[in-house]
């Protein structure tokens, strides 16, 4: 692996890539996971310090959100509901499942249209954190109200 392309890529300073070096050298062949799940949880620090998170919150089973707990599509995994920033008590459903097909799509796609939901995707997530439950490895699906203001 050749960690100088972080200097040349990245711009990373030469301590930076004395770190990078001694982490692999320590996590070998599972750096990409840890490193995932390390960000991971350094993503999840940050919602929760902005009070649009906690981890283990479930996804009520009714109201708005019941049709999708309820479905087993395969655009669903890892469902978690986040808090808006600018609307006390609102909040939208983000999935993070590693990957979809066009079928789990238009599933999704025909359940939103059915209860007057929308959605996006995100590679990245909607903040400098990344991705919410496994960055690197999942994308991020977040799915709210039709009518909600405070998604851009």
């Amino acid at each position: 692996m050749n960690i100088n392309k972080l200097k040349t890529n990245f711009g990373y300073s030469p301590e930076d890539i004395e770190l990078a070096n001694q982490i692999v050298e320590k996590w070998g062949d599972k750096a990409y996971y840890n490193l995932g799940a390390l960000m991971a949880v350094i993503s999840q620090d940050y919602w929760e310090e902005e009070g649009e998170f906690k981890y283990g919150d479930r996804v009520p089973s009714t109201g708005w959100t019941k049709c999708l707990v309820e479905n087993f599509g395969g655009w669903r995994d890892h469902l978690v509901k986040m808090k808006h920033p600018k609307d006390k008590g609102g909040f939208h459903v983000v999935s993070s499942p590693y990957g979809v097909h066009q079928r789990d799509l238009e599933s999704l796609m025909a359940l939103c249209h059915e209860n007057g939901l929308e959605f996006n995707i995100y590679g990245v997530g909607r903040g400098n954190a990344g991705e919410l439950y496994f960055p690197g490895h999942t994308i991020d699906i977040h799915i709210y109200k039709k009518d909600d203001k405070t998604v851009q």
